[in-house]
């Protein structure tokens, strides 16, 4: 009993020692408890942070997690978490929050570093919200709204009206969505930068201004009151720059009014701005009438390679620079340049014509729609060494009236084709015995709207307005598809939840555009007489789509006019 009585006082004092986030001896037996100072560190990109407490501890954090000091603290003392280098490759500027504070009787854990996303890629990270615009007409006043959604109910609102008189916005180009391939949707005046999205609009009292939104708030980033009838576009971000057009002249910006600049005055129509490596490629004239390819690294702007007949299309394909250009000594063809005047060649024969409709580009090579003179407008391929008809549409279709298009989704090529009678959607694997039309739509009487399409998880969306298929609805197209057969499509009817369709329903479908791997649709709906918009997505699995929220919704006051 004697023992055991021992043993158990022993274990009592040992125990007393344990308890807290450390221990230690004043030296003269008695006990003080020592605690750890964590700290939660999110957002990081960049490396070679360095944490301090009261000036000195210093704590090297590389990656997101939780991190503790290396010395504990006693009870009741003071600490103060401070940042001593902020993070490079890439720069951050991090911020700590409950930084100050003292010890009670506990580990501290409120304390948290928070860096900010750098230069996001819309449609690709997980936080990403997108922007996109609706007209509307409000107590008979017709005008636009600039919405954002994250894919949730809470996270869709409307940032801004051009019926507030405190903001009046009218955006350049009408509309424009983040990470959207649509070729009638303007990504380059949107752009993510500094983790924000800067766009071009017109305010009531500045027709040319840069406008800003953090998701939540927007408002005007830059006023350009030189020239300012003409709209800015062709936003870009190099080097940690903004760069954009206005009045046909290159800017150079921080986002901020004091460090925004016009980088030459000696080129006008500036266009195409593309940055790849240290460099910044675009068109431009030093003469008017005249063009030329041009580059720029940050301090000097230099002309490449003179192109008096016109220059279009600047596209970086594996590692390298192409366009479509004619430097005057025949026809267009495609060139490569390797940014000097040696290093610029033509890497095709001459054709009559080349189309503007964009480069559409694969991993294996890149396609342009062009005219030799016999074949008629049609797809071509090139992998920068060979170059290849991909197959003539001639006398198939007449591309005399539709303005054809190309898309890429995966490696497969996608491309619109259409005369007075027919639009139609073909499929191509860059051969010509894998190249077959997909789709094919009439309007009798009445020559035909455009296709729209987009590419997503390796299948086109296509919309199609007034067209004799399933009225305006997004065809999902699959190679299962007869000619003159639509393919698979949403019916927003057959996935109406109470209470956003119920009732006797027309389907109108509008603008797509994808982020974070979905697919997002306006529909425009009517129930039971009543009108309105509503914002839908799918992940193009069966499940089919699911409405996300109205966003309009036709009432006494309220008129949607279409999304």
């Amino acid at each position: 009993m004697k023992w055991n009585g021992i043993v158990a006082i022993v274990l009592l004092s040992l125990g007393m020692i344990s308890c807290g986030g450390g221990g230690g001896g004043s030296g003269n037996g008695a006990t003080t408890t020592n605690y750890n100072i964590y700290v939660q560190v999110s957002g990081l990109s960049g490396t070679g942070m360095v944490l301090q407490n009261n000036k000195g501890d210093n704590l090297t954090v590389n990656t997101n997690g939780k991190f503790a000091f290396a010395t504990q603290l006693a009870d009741g003392s003071d600490y103060n978490v401070t940042i001593l280098t902020q993070p490079t490759n890439p720069a951050q500027v991090c911020s700590v929050q409950n930084d100050i504070g003292k010890i009670a009787s506990a580990d501290v854990t409120s304390v948290s570093v928070v860096c900010p996303v750098v230069d996001p890629v819309p449609g690709q990270n997980t936080t990403d919200y997108t922007l996109f615009l609706n007209y509307r007409v409000v107590k008979g006043v017709q005008g636009l709204e600039l919405w954002r959604t994250d894919g949730t109910v809470n996270g869709t609102f409307v940032l801004a009206n051009s019926t507030d008189k405190n903001v009046g916005l009218a955006y350049t180009n009408s509309t424009f969505y983040a990470g959207n391939i649509d070729n009638l949707h303007f990504t380059n005046n949107l752009v993510a930068y500094k983790n924000k999205y800067y766009f071009a609009a017109e305010g009531t009292t500045d027709p040319s201004a840069l406008w800003v939104s953090d998701g939540v708030t927007v408002g005007i980033a830059l006023h350009i009151t030189a020239n300012n009838s003409d709209n800015i576009s062709n936003l870009s971000v190099f080097n940690g720059l903004l760069y954009f057009t206005q009045a046909g002249q290159l800017w150079e910006s921080d986002g901020t009014p004091g460090n925004t600049a016009i980088v030459s005055n000696s080129i006008s129509s500036v266009r195409n701005l593309v940055a790849f490596g240290n460099t910044l490629y675009f068109a431009g004239s030093k003469v008017a009438g005249s063009a030329s390819l041009w580059s720029y690294d940050g301090g000097t702007v230099t002309e490449v390679k003179s192109f008096p007949a016109g220059i279009f299309n600047l596209t970086i394909f594996n590692g390298k620079l192409y366009f479509a250009g004619t430097d005057g000594s025949a026809g267009m063809a495609i060139w490569e340049s390797s940014g000097t005047l040696l290093g610029t060649k033509a890497i095709t024969n001459y054709f009559s014509t080349i189309s503007s409709s964009p480069f559409a580009v694969t991993s294996t090579a890149f396609y342009f729609l062009a005219d030799d003179g016999t074949s008629g407008v049609s797809p071509w391929r090139t992998d920068g060494t060979t170059t290849t008809l991909v197959k003539s549409l001639q006398p198939t279709v007449n591309n005399t009236v539709h303005d054809p298009m190309l898309y890429t989704a995966g490696d497969t090529l996608g491309f619109t084709a259409g005369d007075t009678t027919y639009v139609e959607f073909w499929k191509s694997d860059g051969s010509a015995v894998n190249t077959a039309q997909s789709l094919q739509v009439k309007q009798a009487g009445i020559a035909p709207w455009n296709m729209f399409v987009t590419p997503f998880n390796n299948q086109f969306y296509i919309r199609t307005n007034g067209f004799q298929l399933p009225s305006n609805y997004i065809v999902q197209n699959t190679d299962a598809t007869v000619v003159g057969k639509a393919a698979p499509y949403f019916d927003p009817g057959s996935y109406c939840t109470t209470p956003v369709c119920t009732g006797s329903l027309d389907y109108y479908t509008l603008d797509m555009f994808v982020i974070k791997n979905t697919l997002y649709f306006l529909s425009q709906t009517e129930q039971n007489g009543v009108g309105g918009v509503w914002l839908w997505k799918t992940d193009g699995s069966s499940s089919g789509a699911t409405p996300v929220k109205a966003i309009c919704v036709n009432d006494a006051t309220d008129s949607c006019i279409n999304g």
